[in-house]
């Protein structure tokens, strides 16, 4: 099925845009699926209603309810087994190492911009002391 996809892959926000692709729809799915990782194992999980989407020569799995990937199981249930693939790119900041390090030939870690980024002087402080670490270069007081 050929479909066009927009407002699906990603939320407006201040930070980014929808994208608007054309896709392939490759499975649907319920969304609900069992835990198999150390972190959350037998733990049920309820994405909603799920898509595989194949856009250009690249799958993406989409979801209608925001979760992080612990382990591959939602990647089986649209049929993609992740040994299979050179590169395997995951929306999660670290619970996905106790299922993935031991599969995964390299992990890279990315800093993202939102909520959750390393980078602190992206945000727009509005009632702050200054100078502040890591903001600004504080003295050696000791």
């Amino acid at each position: 099925m050929i479909c066009q996809v927009s407002q699906l892959l990603g939320i407006a926000s201040n930070l980014a845009v929808p994208l608007q692709v054309t896709a392939y729809v490759k499975s649907l799915t319920d969304g609900q699926f069992i835990q198999s990782s150390p972190m959350w194992q037998g733990l049920k999980v309820n994405l909603g209603t799920s898509a595989r989407l194949q856009v250009g020569n690249v799958d993406v799995i989409v979801a209608s309810v925001r979760s992080q990937t612990f382990d591959e199981q939602v990647f089986l249930l649209h049929g993609i087994d992740v040994t299979k693939y050179k590169i395997v790119a995951l929306k999660s900041s670290q619970h996905f190492r106790a299922a993935f390090q031991s599969i995964a030939k390299e992990i890279l870690t990315v800093d993202s911009p939102g909520l959750s980024t390393c980078d602190f002087s992206s945000f727009a402080y509005k009632r702050i002391a200054r100078p502040v670490f890591p903001l600004d270069s504080v003295p050696d007081f000791a």
